[in-house]
């Protein structure tokens, strides 16, 4: 089991550079990590904190004892305790050095059955799902996948020893050098735990190092102008020793002018309600950071509220809400969808420091996105104060005192709790609220029908986890729903679906395996944009002269078609499709004796395609695929590499996996003048042996290549070290062939003077 050395961290705060040649910096380490688990964070520009903190901790994760220890990382709210961790722990060399490895965030609502999924799910990624398993079952079953493993787990986010009460017995110590790691707010939890345990206290940074990170933040590699010097030491000064203070202050001055009055008049402001600032927690700061933002800002960072501390949530469908509560409402003479808005209103949320990039997709963009903790805290209480949305947390009233005098106000209601009484909500308030987020934690409220959906006569938003659709027929009757998403154990969606003529957004999760059945009368919802399906379906019949109507269709994921002219007819239906994830089912062409696959040219508006074949291949027919197509995902077709110049003409084409199977053959030979524009390739699950590129114009525009599993490849085209704009290899269970092949590329990228390329290996 390979070693895993401990990262070099170096902390520059006078301009020249400290590190030794071959030191990885903290702002190079953490790039790289979260590049490799498709994470994003905020970078720390240059300036690498923790240096001590970070060696010891991986020093004391590899310094070879046997004996199962703890190590805790406490510090004060916004002082960089998971921007320490999180680079250790996403490490591509953790799994080298442990067997098993798993992090989970408790926060303050701690949930044990949660966490034991979350966990069991990392260590033990089963087929058969675990919901009907007891607690102690639960804990059972993670005992047995511990047993004998030396294992990794990092707890971010304590609050208090519940957590470890609860489940210690669930980690055997068999003196194999695991290791459980933690990150808190609280100091007095390690003496609480009694086993061997270490601490790594953070302090707040020096008023220097403050400094030194914002001016980095604003300037990069040049330096303040002169007359800001003063203004802007004192923002730093008023940090207070917190990074994310610094990011805070960076995302207000950010979008202002450099200019000192402009300067000054933050600085006024953010003295202001530093004073009148009681909760000491960066509270001045987050305040100002929310006043400065645009009105219609406001309500789009608030609405985090709905969702858990931590919570990581999909980009698409924090858009999707926003566009269904109605705050997305495009400028005079603004261009584009309203989901093209939506992504302008995230991303400047994001470059205030607001909100932070989780996941990335692959051409960088934000894919999923989630708020720092203690921004998490603010959000509560500002949601509160200005009665934005409310929470049902056990035996409430839907209105609070403070909301009395607000009757009128739209309301949005968070139910949590699996106790709550649903008469407590009296007719009168159900039907003031417009948006209802059912966590599966209150779901038992619906399955003992004491909560009256039907008295959310103007509800716009629905949300509902672990119901049967057969217990809750009243969602039906809810005529001005915009956005419905369910995750449900029933196998079929009943026709009155088509009551709901206002749906725009449908997101349905199936919780157990198996086909959902679709009613025909799903065409009848003519408004529909996105509509999303986690498990098996197959599209219905249709009504020729209905479907023509349905063409508001943006979004379309993920049902079986059965290959042939029904499939291309009901597609036709959807020209302004531009996201489409589909399984193709067996199909036999009997007059062309080949198998027939959907010509999908017409489908003009098309950026994104998924496809999935289930089914043998025996004779093939060529794609037909729609010219402006920007990504493409194929899958289990087992076609010859000689089919794939169908794919390599296309003009636009940006991204391309080829996933287990979908190319079948050990030779690939590329055609010069193919893929001209495409930046991300993914060769994943193939049996290709021999890739071969001639010197040539091969890939000119490749960014990012990943190789996994392809254990039969014996090494990259050499030509792709000629390719100036590529900047990362990433290879996982490849030979140790492929691995020197990239490695040589790698040198040709830096005699051309790219610095920036990277290996990842997993």
């Amino acid at each position: 089991m390979a070693n895993l050395a401990a990262p070099k961290f170096s902390l520059n705060v006078g301009g020249a550079s400290s590190s030794e040649a071959n030191s990885e910096n903290f702002e190079a380490l953490t790039a790289r990590n979260y590049e490799a688990a498709g994470e994003v964070k905020n970078p720390i520009d240059y300036v690498e904190l923790f240096e001590d903190e970070a060696k010891q901790i991986t020093e004391e994760l590899t310094n070879g004892l046997t004996q199962l220890s703890m190590l805790s990382i406490v510090g004060m709210p916004g002082i960089g305790k998971t921007t320490l961790a999180n680079p250790i722990y996403q490490s591509p060399l953790v799994p080298l050095h442990f067997h098993v490895h798993a992090r989970c965030c408790v926060t303050q609502l701690y949930q044990k059955r949660r966490l034991l999924l979350e966990i069991l799910q990392q260590v033990n990624a089963r087929t058969e799902p675990r919901h009907g398993l007891t607690d102690d079952e639960l804990a059972e079953e993670l005992y047995r996948s511990l047993k004998g493993k030396k294992y990794l787990i990092f707890f971010d986010d304590l609050w208090d020893t519940r957590l470890w009460n609860d489940t210690s017995t669930s980690f055997p110590d068999d003196n194999m050098g695991s290791r459980i790691m933690f990150t808190s707010r609280f100091h007095n939890i390690v003496s609480q735990i009694e086993r061997k345990s270490i601490t790594y206290p953070l302090n707040p940074l020096s008023e220097v190092t403050c400094w030194k990170l914002l001016e980095v933040k604003l300037f990069q590699k040049e330096c303040c102008p002169q007359e800001l010097l003063g203004v802007g030491m004192q923002m730093a000064i008023n940090c207070k020793g917190l990074p994310l203070a610094v990011d805070l202050v960076v995302g207000l001055l950010r979008n202002k002018e450099r200019r000192q009055d402009c300067w000054e008049q933050i600085a006024n402001s953010l003295n202001t309600h530093l004073l009148a600032d009681q909760q000491g927690r960066c509270w001045g700061i987050l305040e100002l950071s929310y006043n400065h933002l645009p009105n219609y800002l406001k309500p789009c960072f608030l609405y985090f509220r709905a969702f858990s501390e931590d919570e990581e949530v999909p980009v698409s469908e924090l858009m999707w809400l926003w566009i269904a509560e109605g705050f997305v409402q495009p400028q005079k003479d603004e261009k584009g969808s309203l989901e093209d808005v939506a992504k302008k209103y995230l991303s400047d949320l994001i470059a205030r420091s607001l909100v932070m990039k989780t996941k990335r997709g692959s051409l960088g963009g934000v894919k999923a996105s989630r708020i720092h903790d203690l921004l998490h805290d603010f959000v509560l209480a500002k949601a509160k104060e200005e009665c934005f949305m409310e929470e049902i947390n056990g035996y409430e009233h839907l209105i609070s005192p403070s909301c009395v005098h607000t009757m009128s106000k739209p309301y949005r209601l968070f139910v949590h709790s699996r106790w709550m009484d649903g008469a407590a909500i009296t007719k009168p308030s159900a039907v003031r609220v417009r948006s209802l987020v059912v966590s599966r934690f209150a779901a038992s409220c619906l399955k003992s029908n004491s909560f009256a959906l039907q008295n959310f006569k103007l509800l716009r938003v629905l949300q509902l986890s672990d119901i049967k659709t057969d217990c809750c027929t009243s969602i039906f009757c809810l005529f001005h729903l915009s956005f419905l998403s369910l995750e449900t154990y029933s196998y079929m969606i009943p026709p009155e679906i088509s009551n709901l003529q206002s749906l725009e957004t449908f997101l349905l999760r199936l919780k157990r395996y198996g086909e959902i059945e679709l009613p025909e009368t799903i065409w009848d919802l003519v408004k529909l944009r996105h509509f999303k399906i986690w498990g098996s379906s197959t599209l219905p019949k249709y009504n020729l002269e209905k479907f023509f109507k349905f063409d508001n269709l943006q979004t379309l994921a993920t049902p079986a078609f059965c290959c042939g002219e029904d499939t291309e007819k009901i597609l036709r239906g959807l020209p302004s499709l531009r996201k489409l994830s589909c399984i193709l089912l067996d199909s036999w062409d009997n007059s062309l004796k080949c198998n027939r696959f959907p010509n999908l040219d017409f489908l003009t508006r098309l950026e994104s395609l998924k496809l999935e074949y289930s089914g043998e291949v025996q004779q093939h027919c060529e794609f037909n695929f729609p010219l402006n197509l920007k990504k493409l995902t194929l899958s289990r077709f087992f076609l010859p590499w000689s089919e794939y110049s169908t794919i390599g003409r296309l003009p636009n084409l940006e991204v391309l996996k080829l996933l287990c199977g979908a190319f079948e053959g050990k030779l690939w030979d590329m055609t010069e003048g193919e893929f001209l524009e495409l930046k991300f390739l993914m060769l994943q699950n193939l049996n290709i042996a021999q890739w071969n590129a001639s010197e040539g114009d091969h890939l000119p525009c490749l960014e990012t290549l990943v190789l996994a599993n392809c254990n039969q490849l014996e090494e990259i085209p050499s030509c792709l070290g000629d390719v100036l704009t590529l900047e990362k290899i990433e290879l996982q269970h490849c030979r140790r062939s492929v691995e020197i092949s990239a490695r040589t590329i790698k040198e040709k990228q830096e005699e051309m003077g790219n610095e920036q390329f990277v290996i990842t290996l997993k």
